[in-house]
């Protein structure tokens, strides 16, 4: 059986060639007790650590581990703990090769302090520690006046409470180099501590002691200033509301549901000495949800943010449902009109291939991501369709019917399988809806005032476009519409579109339905929620009557086709190319539509 403290002991002797028991004759470092074995705070001692760093581990009680493979040889697998512990603490840990890239970027120079506020088991550490001992064997004793590009003025006088003038005297405590001594971390998790503790002065004999704390970031924020803070917080929504409340007391850019994240941005921001920079690996909820808009701004209006590097799905198996973004900040005050650079389609091997800039004011709304990654031949397309007048100009746009305001213990308490009395009306959901189809199910509303909101009935009874008003982010289509001509009664999860003008609503549903207009929308918004207010604001194009008449006819046979059968595609198709020459005039836009198709499953993984 492995447990943590024979991992740690063995881990030692192969280090610094020490013996678990007393020997008078040899000239190992000896680590006896007088219970037998020492404790790992004893044996931390005998090593010369400092007593802060020592007295941390008292408390740790010895456990069974899982061992994986790591550079640094077998070290404990905590992610391979029970799955209750993560999911509270919202701990997944960052694989070590994009460590060493984030480190890299971080360039932390020859001076200043340098901190993971949520350490783990020391990922971010080992890298830091490896790249600050590849510059030190560099320097080859002469002093490096290398400093960070844009880090300027960061001394490297020490505000710590760590005494290392009182350090034994050891291998590690006065080796050659003491660059260890550079380095911060803090966690609320013991063992991790440990294991980061344990990794770094194994691989680093003879360098220093880092300044490991357990010690809770968020809730202790500290007084002392860095040049580098690097890490990877916990992702945690559900948070006591007591813990909710203090951090709301210590932080300002918190609203709406909560991410844990988020306030380690913040903190981290506020922890930097001017100069310094940050780079966080996170959700990236906080790029695209409405309710962050505090943390939005705080980070690109009032800090210089250099690059996001987005990750794809499911980077951590453990959490297939987070896609990840490392923000890289410098805690300095931007120009006004700053552009930042969005990096994706990252590889394990190459990095990042795919690199877009756009203006950092874009990304304080939550469409700014999705904005940032439009290609610049659709960029050009999309500045042209604007010039258009909009859809709300020419057409009525409105919501479905809501049963109540507050839902209760059944979900329809007026939808019904058939029409009970006259006051029961044909009903239609979200879900029986498919581009340019209704696959009604047969239920019934039982209409009238008892509605928290009816709606108006002539406008249900008539012709009317029909649309999906929630739409999750990842799905591709954004848009998907339909043409009532039965007189479906639309409940809250769709929304209706009536024409006021010389459009029709055949030619506005096969906009609606069209590549173009989709990659257009999801270029211009990223909600959950497709909104009246979005919709109104979709280009409505200035062509000739023949082309309206076209599209009209098109879309007629669309509707009445077998959706996914041959003549269906071939339909579609043209469709696809009349609408692009509605609003960019003739030509071959083929290639214009594989951009389209192609910009919608990007965005779609965002």
């Amino acid at each position: 059986m492995i447990t943590l403290f024979s991992w740690f002991n063995s881990k030692i002797a192969a280090t610094y060639q020490t013996k678990l028991c007393h020997s008078a004759r040899s000239r190992r470092i000896h680590l006896h007790s007088p219970s037998g074995l020492a404790s790992p705070a004893e044996i931390l001692r005998c090593l010369g650590a400092p007593a802060e760093l020592a007295n941390i581990f008292t408390s740790l009680t010895d456990c069974e581990i899982i061992l994986k493979t790591s550079a640094d040889g077998l070290v404990p697998d905590l992610e391979r703990r029970e799955k209750k512990r993560k999911r509270s603490t919202g701990q997944f840990y960052t694989p070590e090769n994009l460590a060493t890239r984030l480190v890299e970027m971080s360039e932390p120079g020859a001076a200043g302090d340098i901190l993971d506020p949520a350490c783990g088991d020391g990922s971010f550490l080992m890298a830091m520690a490896a790249y600050l001992q590849k510059g030190q064997k560099g320097q080859k004793g002469q002093k490096d006046n290398r400093e960070h590009q844009q880090i300027s003025q960061i001394g490297a006088e020490r505000k710590s409470d760590y005494d290392y003038e009182n350090e034994r005297e050891t291998k590690q405590s006065h080796g050659h180099a003491s660059f260890l001594n550079r380095i911060h971390g803090y966690d609320i998790d013991l063992q991790a501590l440990f294991v980061c503790l344990t990794r770094l002065i194994c691989a680093f004999p003879g360098c220093g002691w880092p300044a490991l704390e357990k010690r809770d970031f968020l809730l202790e924020p500290p007084a002392q200033e860095f040049s580098v803070i690097i890490g990877n917080p916990p992702y945690r929504v559900n948070l006591d509301d007591s813990f909710k409340d203090r951090l709301l007391e210590l932080y300002h850019t918190g609203e709406g549901e909560k991410d844990l994240y988020t306030f380690f941005i913040e903190g981290s921001l506020r922890a930097l000495r001017p100069g310094g920079r940050l780079i966080m690996l996170t959700s990236h909820t906080y790029l695209v949800n409405h309710q962050c808009r505090r943390i939005r701004r705080f980070v690109f209006a009032d800090h210089l943010v250099r690059s996001l590097f987005m990750l794809p799905e499911r980077f951590f198996a453990m959490a297939p449902g987070v896609l990840p973004v490392v923000v890289i900040v410098d805690a300095t005050r931007p120009e006004e009109l700053y552009q930042l650079t969005v990096h994706t389609a990252y590889s394990e091997t190459e990095g990042w291939r795919q690199h877009y800039v756009a203006a950092a004011a874009t990304f304080e709304e939550s469409s700014g991501l999705r904005q940032a990654i439009v290609p610049a031949e659709l960029q050009q397309v999309f500045a042209k369709m604007n010039e258009c007048g909009r859809l709300g100009e020419s057409c009525r746009v409105g919501v479905g019917i809501q049963e109540s305001l507050k839902r209760e213990g059944k979900v329809s308490r007026y939808v019904c399988g058939a029409a009970l009395t006259e006051a029961h009306r044909p009903v239609l959901r979200g879900r029986e809806l498919a581009p340019f189809k209704i696959n009604w199910q047969g239920n019934y509303i039982d209409y009238g005032p008892h509605l928290a909101y009816a709606g108006d009935e002539k406008t249900f009874s008539g012709a009317k476009i029909l649309y999906q008003n929630i739409r999750n982010e990842r799905l591709k289509t954004r848009l998907v519409a339909a043409y009532d001509k039965g007189g479906f009664f639309p409940k809250n999860s769709l929304s209706f579109i009536v024409a006021k003008s010389e459009y029709s609503e055949l030619f506005v549903l096969g906009l609606l339905n069209s590549l173009l207009v989709n990659a257009w929308f999801s270029g211009s918004f990223h909600s959950f929620h497709v909104t009246v207010t979005q919709v109104r604001q979709i280009p409505l194009p200035k062509c000739s009557k023949a082309l309206r008449q076209e599209i009209e006819k098109i879309t007629s046979a669309l509707v009445d086709l077998s959706d996914g059968s041959l003549e269906w595609q071939k339909h579609f198709e043209q469709l696809n190319l009349a609408v692009c020459a509605s609003y960019l005039g003739a030509g071959d836009h083929s290639q214009l539509l594989l951009a389209c198709d192609k910009f919608l499953e990007q965005a779609a993984a965002l």
